[in-house]
């Protein structure tokens, strides 16, 4: 799988066929490129037995007592993850065991437990993410099953996003993402079991926190902000998941000072990368497909045809000699075609702000889609 080292050039690619698309559809196209980065920051296989894989999740409905003692504890969870900080720290006085379960449609998620603390994670596999993470750090367990008792397979998996978010923030502007989030996952006797790791959110304690539970990053779709009282409620009109729990953290673990700072530097990052963003944008609206293949050289080893799914939607991935690379989709082809019958996207290649890769995807007339990737120097 293509491997882009440089999480930060990636985000800042644009989609831009001839007919500029609608802009929701570039920040989904980026927002699901920011997903993937950050779910891959926690990518972790360590356990024979059962793969480990990057996932965050699940399911939206009423809120139900259920047999908690079904479910193997948090600290058995991070046992098996093997993950000696993390199992101490649930089984010492500073843990919170939830048990609290809601249901939508076929599914049952469980909210197990969490716990804050310092230099919890025995190690890291990532270098690059050893480096970044934050000495405290907060820990959020889930379960998920399915509700007519089938068992769960790492193949049936699906993924969802699990997020902390604080009363009086927009969960657009304030969730898992930006909290230097990810996720990873075991599955044991049929059920889904994932802890969630993000920076420390008991410095929001005195705010008031919850738990969103989403088919995707939150937004104002999934979940309604009020403006006066701060307060996020699911949006009821909203079709697919939008769970939303309360967090029980004591009020006296806040730290206001530390939460200021911390928007303060957070709100500094924003502003940078929207800075940056909009410079990328611009160039790539200079841009047209006829200079792209003009001037660009195409790197033929990395042409490829492919099927759409029966759900309508198409992936793609590669990566270059450079280490630089795609790893694209589901995208849907009603909306990425919509307008034109050969589109683009384009980024920087890794490691070299001279090089901009373009990926030229082309909808043939049998319904297949051909991908053909191009490089500008400039």
């Amino acid at each position: 799988m293509g491997q882009n080292k440089d999480l930060e050039q990636v985000l800042k690619q644009a989609l831009s066929p001839e007919n500029k698309p609608d802009q929701r559809l570039n920040e989904a196209i980026l927002n699901q490129y920011k997903e993937m980065e950050q779910m891959k920051k926690f990518n972790v296989r360590r356990i024979p037995a059962a793969a480990v894989i990057a996932t965050i999740g699940l399911s939206v409905g009423t809120m139900s007592v259920y047999g908690a003692w079904k479910f193997l504890t948090p600290a058995q969870v991070a046992q098996q993850l093997e993950e000696e900080g993390i199992q101490k720290a649930f089984q010492g006085k500073d843990a919170i065991i939830i048990n609290e379960t809601k249901e939508c449609g076929e599914k049952r998620v469980t909210l197990l437990g969490m716990v804050t603390g310092k230099n919890l994670r025995k190690y890291v596999e990532d270098e690059e993410v050893s480096q970044s993470l934050q000495d405290k750090k907060t820990y959020i367990v889930t379960a998920i099953e399915n509700k007519d008792g089938t068992k769960e397979t790492m193949e049936s998996m699906e993924s969802f996003v699990v997020s902390p978010l604080v009363k009086g923030l927009k969960p657009w502007e304030f969730n898992v993402f930006l909290l230097n989030g990810g996720a990873f996952s075991i599955v044991e006797n049929g059920i889904q079991y994932s802890i969630t790791e993000c920076d420390d959110i008991e410095i929001f304690a005195n705010r008031g926190l919850y738990l969103a539970v989403t088919d995707g990053a939150p937004g104002a779709d999934q979940y309604s902000f009020n403006e006066k009282t701060g307060e996020i409620t699911r949006n009821e009109a909203y079709k697919g998941m939008n769970l939303l729990f309360d967090l029980p953290i004591d009020k006296s673990k806040a730290d206001e000072k530390a939460a200021k700072e911390y928007l303060k530097e957070l709100e500094k990052k924003r502003q940078g990368e929207s800075s940056e963003a909009e410079a990328s944008e611009q160039e790539v609206a200079d841009l047209d497909l006829n200079t792209i293949k003009e001037q660009g050289v195409l790197q033929e080893e990395l042409t490829q045809t492919f099927l759409p799914d029966e759900d309508g939607n198409f992936s793609y991935e590669y990566s270059t000699a450079s280490g630089s690379g795609v790893d694209a989709g589901p995208i849907s082809v009603k909306y990425m075609f919509e307008k034109e019958k050969e589109v683009f996207y384009s980024y920087y290649s890794s490691g070299d702000e001279n090089s901009r890769m373009c990926d030229v995807l082309t909808l043939n007339e049998d319904g297949s889609i051909t991908l053909n990737v191009y490089k500008l120097t400039k």
